[in-house]
């Protein structure tokens, strides 16, 4: 693995064929291939060096909810959780939304 050049919390390894990415931020680790033989061998290595827990599929991070459509090949990023919880901090649970944008006008 390779730091990246870009972030000092990516790694990337292009050892083969399958690029392998890994995302460290504090305590928490994200690992992306288009293999998961690579992402296997990878944890399996990082299991006999530290102290892990492999909570699988990751459903958030940094506050960012990802949802997968693995039928369609596609991620969803939202911040679904934090917006209703910033409108009943400020009593707006029951508000409801209006689309205005200069931009459409």
């Amino acid at each position: 693995m390779s730091l990246s050049g870009y972030d000092p919390n990516v790694y990337t390894s292009a050892a083969g064929l399958i690029p392998l990415i890994l995302l460290l931020h504090v305590d928490d680790m994200l690992l992306f291939s288009e293999s998961a033989e690579r992402v296997s061998e990878l944890k399996m290595f990082l299991h006999t060096k530290y102290e892990m827990t492999d909570l699988g599929l990751f459903r958030q991070f940094l506050g960012l909810e990802i949802e997968r459509d693995r039928k369609n090949r596609i991620l969803y990023v939202h911040q679904s959780r934090y917006i209703h919880n910033l409108l009943a901090t400020y009593g707006l649970s029951e508000c409801n939304g209006h689309w205005d944008s200069a931009a459409d006008k």
